[in-house]
């Protein structure tokens, strides 16, 4: 949705960030002289955003989406990975490892909203919503490791990874295993984002606010710290069982737990226990 303001994302700003790569890519050839920049545009109503905290009205979310092989990441990215939280009682988010990749039992038995049920093989965020996810080999034996390998720079949506829980477990996705399912989840390079959100972080009047780790200052395909990053659109993979997913590139294990915090040091007594 183009904006009638200069510095509203849609605008002059957003349209010279896209020109501007363009030359870019033409420099480092990811695109030919005489080739157009193959550009998507994406649109969502995201009820989860800011904080994956459920809004009413839905934030209004816009991608502007490029091929792989035309960034930096110089072609299709086969493996892909992000984190999920399997902590009980977090609602929508509840029971996104354990009822989506480990047990297809549960959503049989689920007793919250239907909304919430966890649909076994279901890869990304929510139907109908896109999802960042960070490409390459993770491993999922060093747990700091894959927490830092799994961060996004807009620390807004995902906000799992500033405490994540002993519960987090990580999503690996290998796209070689099954092209359909590749076709399916289409992942994308962000050139481009921004949200319209129903409290007030957008301008209610209809500018836009570009969305943290995009934008200007910002390498796309790429976090600051140098992981590969790219869009998916969340899909359910059709599979029976754990064993079935596999087969479709799909697994999901949980990290290792975190060492517990020292204890405190008792307070030395004197007398009767009463502290000095």
């Amino acid at each position: 949705e183009a904006q009638d303001k200069d510095g509203a994302w849609g605008g002059m700003d957003c349209l010279s960030r896209i020109r501007g790569y363009v030359e870019f890519a033409r420099h480092h050839n990811f695109l030919s002289k005489k080739e157009r920049l193959p550009l998507k545009l994406r649109s969502e109503k995201d009820p989860y955003y800011p904080g994956q905290v459920y809004a009413n009205p839905a934030a209004a979310k816009c991608y502007a989406l490029i091929p792989p092989n035309h960034s930096l990441l110089g072609g299709a990215v086969l493996n892909l990975g992000y984190l999920v939280d399997d902590t009980r009682g977090t609602g929508t988010f509840s029971q996104w490892a354990s009822g989506r990749f480990l047990d297809p039992s549960i959503a049989a038995s689920w007793a919250g909203p239907d909304a919430t049920r966890p649909l076994f093989g279901f890869c990304g965020q929510l139907p109908g919503l896109s999802k960042q996810v960070f490409g390459g080999e993770i491993s999922g034996e060093d747990r700091e490791a894959a927490i830092r390998a799994c961060t996004p720079d807009d620390s807004l949506e995902y906000p799992l990874y500033n405490n994540a829980s002993q519960n987090t477990s990580l999503v690996r996705i290998n796209l070689s295993a099954s092209p359909h399912v590749g076709a399916a989840l289409e992942p994308m390079v962000v050139l481009d984002a921004a949200v319209l959100s129903a409290d007030g972080a957008g301008d209610q009047n209809g500018r836009w606010r570009t969305l943290p780790g995009f934008g200007d200052g910002t390498v796309p395909g790429m976090t600051r710290g140098g992981r590969a990053v790219l869009l998916i659109r969340s899909t359910q993979v059709g599979a029976s069982d754990v064993e079935d997913l596999a087969r479709n590139g799909v697994s999901c294990s949980r990290l290792p737990r975190a060492p517990d915090p020292p204890r405190a040091l008792s307070s030395p007594v004197s007398g009767r226990g009463t502290p000095r």
